[in-house]
């Protein structure tokens, strides 16, 4: 079996690599902005964490809330959108609102 070997990047920063993932992918290149809207039943929930560090939230008139997020990779987030069923819809980026 064969042994592979990473030599790490004297200036890598995983603090930095990780900012703007909304786990642990990452990707080089431009960031991307996902924009969810949230039902009004599950949008306390997503008030009460901070979910990443470019988090925006704007509450909405009908007591919905909009999510905004900059990151690099769209795989995780996906996943956490999906699990809010019917209750998130997503604004953008088109292509994130598929499985």
């Amino acid at each position: 079996m064969q042994s592979l070997q990473f030599t790490k990047p004297a200036d890598f920063d995983l603090k930095t690599h990780l900012d703007q993932s909304f786990g642990v992918f990452s990707r080089n290149g431009s960031p991307v902005r996902v924009r969810i809207r949230f039902g009004s039943t599950v949008s306390r929930y997503v008030e009460e964490k901070r979910w990443h560090p470019s988090l925006k939230l704007t509450r909405q008139g009908d007591d919905s809330l909009v999510a905004e997020f900059v990151l690099t990779a769209t795989e995780e987030i996906k996943s956490w959108i999906f699990s809010f069923g019917a209750m998130a819809k997503v604004l953008e980026p088109g292509g994130c609102a598929k499985r």
